[in-house]
């Protein structure tokens, strides 16, 4: 067996046809494909660095682990930080996070670990992630690796909604918000004034991305968004740009009187669509755009044989009466030297009182999101 790091991006391509043929195998959610793990690392190589783990058994891929490494200093302090591809909480990212082996290989796994072991960090943080039997391993091993200065969790939870075999496709939302958007349907299509329709070309994905933020901006007008940097927003044109070029999503759009009033951004993993981005056009928000967008992209993934929308993580409140399942994620999160100590300090009794008090964790927080590294994104 053996481990090959990868930190280049110039080393992935020809590892492509592999990558996809084992993620496909087994089951891993589309955010770690080798195209949308790529596309993210490739955004933001001014400030993270590949550190993506492949297991090879004789010549054969067996194992992939995509992380990434960053270095910069907070308060003075160097801060080395490592998680996975796509989830870093001062930048855009994606929703379901794993490592995957073929046949949840325990060696592979015991590789993976062993390659993290070898890697010159500080702070290591991994959230959201899918709870398939390798990545609950890997979550498992780097607990025991990290001892008191581990911590992990089950908090956050994944939402989805599994189709009704046929029949109203909203049959088990909540009744309320069944019967109103029964009636914003009803009330649109008598008038014939609400159209559908899928973006077909890249050209037309850039557009509809682009609207997608122009309305985000407004609506987030007065408050804190990871959509506010233009790194940040290049990353969800090029993802929808991606979808819709090699056709492992699309982006569908909800008209009201000839205008878009809401959009979504689906990815596909097998029988299951991940409902990625929904969007909507403040005029038209009395019809619950959105959600209208959300049930007419349900109807048309059924008829292809999807069986359930995966809405991802998060308590968004319109996630609720739309959702029927839901199923938790794993965390976990490691410190060692210096930002350890600080880690084993916040734990006692007079610390817990100053950081209630002043704040210290969001501090430090405030320092990192305002560090040149991350302003000159």
């Amino acid at each position: 067996m053996r481990r090959i790091t990868l930190e280049s991006l110039e080393d992935f391509k020809e590892y492509q046809e592999a990558w996809e043929g084992l993620r496909n195998e087994c089951g891993a959610p589309i955010f770690a494909s080798y195209d949308l793990v790529h596309l993210w690392l490739d955004n933001y190589k001014s400030v993270v660095k590949p550190h993506v783990v492949l297991v090879e058994d004789r010549g054969e891929l067996i194992g992939v682990a995509p992380m990434f490494t960053s270095h910069s200093r907070v308060m003075g302090l160097p801060l080395n930080f490592l998680g996975m591809a796509g989830n870093m909480n001062t930048l855009f990212g994606y929703s379901l996070y794993c490592v995957f082996a073929r046949q949840d290989d325990p060696a592979a796994v015991r590789e993976m670990l062993s390659s993290i072991k070898r890697t010159r960090w500080n702070m290591l943080i991994m959230s959201k992630m899918e709870t398939n039997p390798s990545t609950l391993r890997f979550l498992d091993g780097l607990a025991q690796k990290g001892g008191s200065n581990s911590s992990s969790s089950n908090t956050s939870m994944d939402r989805s909604y599994v189709f009704p075999l046929e029949g109203n496709i909203a049959a088990d939302f909540g009744r309320s918000t069944r019967r109103h958007l029964q009636n914003m349907r009803n009330r649109l299509e008598k008038e014939g004034r609400m159209d559908f329709r899928q973006v077909k070309s890249v050209e037309d994905a850039e557009r509809a991305m682009n609207l997608y933020l122009s309305n985000h901006e407004q609506q987030w007008e007065h408050r804190s968004s990871h959509l506010n940097t233009a790194l940040n927003r290049r990353l969800l044109i090029e993802m929808g740009k991606l979808a819709v070029r090699t056709g492992k999503g699309e982006i569908n759009e909800l008209l009201i009187d000839g205008e878009v009033a809401g959009q979504m951004l689906c990815f596909f993993d097998g029988d299951v669509s991940r409902g990625f981005r929904v969007g909507m056009t403040d005029k038209f928000r009395d019809f619950s755009p959105g959600k209208l967008a959300i049930i007419l992209n349900m109807e048309e993934h059924r008829k292809r044989g999807i069986k359930a929308m995966d809405l991802l993580h998060g308590n968004e409140e319109y996630k609720l009466p739309i959702t029927n399942m839901e199923h938790p994620l794993g965390s976990a999160m490691m410190c060692k030297g210096t930002w350890g100590a600080l880690s084993r300090l916040r734990s006692f009794p007079p610390m817990r009182f100053l950081e209630d008090r002043l704040k210290l964790h969001d501090r430090i927080e405030g320092r990192l999101l305002k560090s040149k590294a991350w302003m000159d994104l």
